[in-house]
């Protein structure tokens, strides 16, 4: 259970995090009561789901919230796919570009739904600024990429990728400005990464993202990627505390 600090401030709620691939369900409520959690945002293989479905909780709430879908390709060395708009141009994202990647980030995710807006405790514009804070870490940032898809001065679009090693990269994070929805711009993004990192010796990609997120999964499946593994999402909410009751 790991303490998650940008969410606890976002929200003004105590917020940990869980991920879960193996049967590791003891104990957790006394645990999250020793550690005066608000909100367990948990993770759980589902292939697990049985056995989490069995514990009881006295003094958290369950709600489910999302299905996290992982797919991966094994990448080839110097790939060169065709990327179809040429006209556009391709660069790392600067500290000066900040502005406008904010209001991109905010318009691409205004609507988008996923397992914060499934739960009524959080409020809509501080998940919105999640999505900005969450992109922006990759700006200048070490094991991460930002590239930026641009239409002259016109911001089309974004590619947020991170690694731990040269073994395997993850495509984080992706945006298309609506201006250039349908002219197969993400998809771009998606052959422009494998191309640049596979360059880079890297051997495997991954991405991910809700269940019902079909677009992106038909342009993975398309692409040449895989449906690996995946995750469902709960958050275990605190019914009542003193000082901040979350459910209301």
């Amino acid at each position: 259970m790991i303490y998650s600090e940008s969410e606890s401030n976002r929200f003004g709620l105590n917020v940990y995090r869980l991920n879960v691939s193996s049967d590791t369900f003891e104990n957790l409520e006394a645990e999250m009561l020793d550690l005066d959690v608000d909100i367990l945002i948990i993770r759980i293989a589902t292939n697990l789901l049985d056995n989490f479905n069995r514990i009881i909780l006295t003094e958290y709430s369950k709600i489910f919230t999302d299905t996290l879908v992982y797919y991966s390709k094994k990448l080839t060395r110097n790939l060169n796919y065709e990327v179809r708009n040429e006209r556009f141009s391709w660069r790392e994202a600067k500290t000066g570009d900040i502005p406008k990647i904010v209001d991109l980030v905010k318009s691409v995710f205004e609507n988008y739904q996923n397992h914060y807006t499934a739960n009524p405790v959080f409020k809509y514009s501080d998940i919105l600024d999640g999505y900005t804070e969450w992109t922006l870490r990759h700006i200048e940032s070490e094991n991460k990429n930002f590239f930026l898809v641009e239409d002259i001065n016109q911001l089309v679009g974004f590619a947020c990728c991170s690694y731990k090693d040269a073994h395997e990269l993850e495509g984080v994070i992706f945006g298309v400005s609506n201006d250039y929805s349908g002219m197969g711009v993400y998809t771009d993004m998606i052959r422009y990464t494998q191309n640049y990192f596979s360059k880079e010796g890297f051997q495997n990609m991954v991405v991910s993202t809700q269940v019902q997120n079909q677009t992106v999964q038909r342009v993975w499946t398309k692409e040449g990627f895989q449906l690996d593994h995946s995750y469902f999402t709960f958050h275990l909410c605190r019914l009542q505390k003193p000082h901040a009751n979350p459910l209301q």
